[in-house]
């Protein structure tokens, strides 16, 4: 049976070899035979910087540049980080509201340079300290870390937006509120489409989903940052996370019932 130490360093193994592209059965190969070496190593009284002569990062390296390349962890989540400008893009130019200045370019740069990093060191971490070597599973404290990290990022994201809407620089051109409508269906058109056509299909819902209540909001008051509108988009938000909700649960239940 490894040890704690050693079975950090091997799910630090496989989060280096995940971010770095490399081929599923390659690096599942791998690790087998690192485990392999690593028993044996402490079965001779060896500790880890025996193994890896002192450091982990060049030690890891070097593997790396003998493994081939292939798995598309990078390409999903440069996606992803675009899915999720295109979600909260959208909402805003459908309702007319969304405002071209020096600011909201510099949000949305910020969010596609630091949002990846955030994501990706959070997901080390919890990875290397807070799961369990066979089962995969997460522990109460990762999962703590999840839920602390999602409610700090939403709110960074927030924020954000509230120091955009605020301090917007400069303006660098003015659209329509009928303009911005059409590029807002137009965005949330091709988001969907694209969701579809990779088979993410609860991407294209969920992207419809946030967008929903500031449609429904245009065609039952017509008058985008009235109190009416406002109220009508906040009900019909509140009603449709709640679906979405439930949904995932029972998803989630039935997915549990089948692994049974």
């Amino acid at each position: 049976m490894l040890s704690k130490e050693s079975e950090k360093f091997l799910r630090l193994f496989r989060v280096e070899m995940m971010a770095r592209g490399k081929k599923d059965d390659e690096m599942e190969e791998m690790e087998a035979e690192l485990e392999d070496h690593l028993t044996e190593a402490e079965k001779d009284g060896k500790s880890i910087n025996d193994v890896t002569g002192g450091s982990v990062k060049e030690y890891l390296s070097s593997i790396s540049r003998e493994m081939p390349q292939e798995n598309h962890l990078k390409k999903w989540m440069t996606l992803f980080i675009v899915y999720m400008i295109g979600i909260f893009m959208t909402p805003s130019l459908i309702s007319g509201s969304f405002d071209w200045t020096v600011s909201q370019f510099v949000y949305y740069a910020l969010l596609i340079t630091l949002g990846p990093l955030a994501i990706y060191a959070t997901f080390k971490y919890i990875i290397v300290n807070h799961t369990d070597f066979k089962t995969e599973k997460i522990d109460k404290q990762g999962i703590l870390t999840i839920i602390l990290f999602s409610i700090l990022y939403m709110g960074v994201l927030t924020g954000g937006l509230f120091l955009v809407n605020r301090y917007p620089v400069f303006e660098l051109f003015t659209l329509q509120d009928s303009t911005n409508m059409i590029i807002g269906f137009i965005l949330l058109g091709v988001i969907v489409i694209t969701a579809c056509i990779i088979k993410k299909y609860f991407y294209a819902v969920l992207a419809f989903a946030l967008s929903l209540p500031n449609i429904i909001a245009q065609l039952t008051t017509n008058s985008p940052g009235s109190e009416q509108y406002l109220i009508v988009s906040a009900v019909s938000l509140f009603i449709i996370s709640i679906i979405i909700i439930f949904g995932l649960s029972l998803y989630t239940k039935r997915k549990d019932a089948e692994n049974k």
